[in-house]
């Protein structure tokens, strides 16, 4: 029975070298595959990015990030409003239905910001952008959030049943990782 040994035990060094050669080509070709290869999908939904320098949180979450969401959320198809808000940055990201027609739906965005843009503090940059495959590469994964996403789905639910986002009084007292 010795001599019946598996067909890879006698050729493990060309295995490992076929396994390599194979991971490498992948590695190169994710990452030389041009966008325009993938299908042409609108994601139903809109990004607003929102950089005011280095406001604290607490100023950023009332003079930032509530007047945005309000106006958002009387955006025609808007399904769900979730932000982070952190130093200076507001990310506020809006989910529609897959149904809505997105470049009308980015268009009436930019018009709710356009009719709050004038209650910001004026060192806020406010940018919207539809999601595509070009925003939010495939195949890579974005940084660990595992603590913003608990702490954006929580705001995101207050602010669906019309609270706002000010509700959030002490993220430290509900995320104990956030003490220091």
């Amino acid at each position: 029975m010795n001599g019946a040994e598996h067909w890879t035990a006698r050729h493990a060094k060309p295995v490992i070298f076929v396994i390599v050669t194979l991971v490498g080509v992948g590695i190169y070709l994710a990452n030389s595959i041009p966008v325009a290869v993938f299908p042409s999908t609108d994601f139903p939904r809109v990004v607003i990015g929102v950089d005011n320098g280095v406001a604290p949180i607490d100023q950023m979450l009332v003079t930032v990030t509530r007047p945005i969401e309000e106006a958002v959320n009387s955006v025609q198809g808007v399904e769900l409003v979730q932000s982070i808000t952190s130093r200076g940055q507001v990310e506020v990201d809006l989910f529609f239905s897959w149904k809505v027609e997105m470049y009308r739906t980015l268009e009436l965005v930019n018009a709710a910001l356009a009719r709050v843009q004038t209650t910001l503090p004026p060192t806020a940059k406010v940018t919207a952008n539809r999601l595509t495959f070009a925003a939010f590469p495939i195949g890579f994964a974005p940084r660990d959030r595992r603590g913003a996403t608990r702490f954006v789905g929580r705001r995101g639910r207050a602010c669906a049943r019309g609270r706002g986002a000010a509700d959030l009084r002490n993220p430290a007292r509900l995320f104990p990782e956030w003490r220091r």
